[in-house]
């Protein structure tokens, strides 16, 4: 699918890899891009000659009611870009309750499925059509002290190729991204290497336009990829971790 001229749908755009996205859709040429987040105070600025195609609006994925309201608004999309995410930063038995898992799932597998089941309709009507969803290259890792991360995410990359797989038919290209260590806010006071912004969107929006199934966003995603196939329980934790819980959206 070629970005030129597209109508783009992108969740968690206010801030990071989101907002990068943004940025690179318009830079590419997308006709309009309305950029969905939960909390629109705090925006990063779009370049001049560019903001005019961007409509901001406020969702929350985990709200049914903010979902269905933007589905009904905008129903010329014909590209979907569910990005919105966020770790606790927290290993699987490390909460005071099972319920400290909730709001990964909450957001990372549900908030998505929920994009999914309103966007979907709209996708098939239009041809060409089609879905990045961004997942992480933790999908496939062990990483124990982001254990519940990581199963939100691997929960996210199956019904991802599941999706693929049934809107198959309907000519749908859905593209899973799995970017490694990007520079965002969710892991700035992590001291290992990390990729920009603009390269990680670059690597992703190229897939996208070549009609890839799935990509690997950066040496570290590709490495943690070679290690985890190598020895799934040997992919080995960041020497440091986010200190607090972070929303991406």
């Amino acid at each position: 699918m070629k970005i030129d001229r597209s109508t783009a749908i992108v969740t968690g755009a206010a801030r990071g890899l989101g907002h990068g996205i943004v940025r690179g859709l318009l830079r590419r040429g997308a006709r309009r891009v309305y950029a969905l987040d939960r909390d629109l105070a705090d925006i990063e600025p779009i370049e001049t000659g560019l903001a005019s195609r961007c409509v901001w609006v406020t969702c929350d994925v985990t709200s049914q009611e903010d979902i269905d309201r933007v589905a009904a608004r905008f129903g010329d999309a014909d590209l979907l870009v569910s990005n919105a995410g966020m770790s606790a930063c927290q290993g699987l038995l490390a909460g005071a309750s099972i319920d400290a898992a909730a709001p990964e799932i909450e957001v990372n597998y549900l908030g998505a499925l929920r994009v999914f089941r309103a966007f979907v309709p709209m996708l098939r009507q239009h041809r060409p059509s089609a879905m990045l969803v961004v997942v992480s290259s933790l999908a496939r890792a062990a990483i124990p002290d982001l254990g519940s991360y990581c199963v939100s995410k691997a929960a996210l990359l199956k019904a991802v190729e599941i999706l693929r797989a049934e809107l198959a038919p309907s000519g749908v290209h859905v593209l899973a991204a799995l970017p490694g260590a990007v520079d965002t806010a969710m892991i700035r006071n992590l001291s290992i290497p990390k990729m920009t912004v603009d390269e990680a969107v670059a690597i992703m929006l190229d897939a996208l336009e070549a009609g890839d199934a799935e990509v690997l966003v950066g040496d570290e995603a590709v490495q943690a990829e070679r290690a985890y196939r190598h020895d799934p329980a040997g992919v080995p934790a960041p020497r440091d971790r986010p200190s607090r819980a972070r929303r991406v959206d």
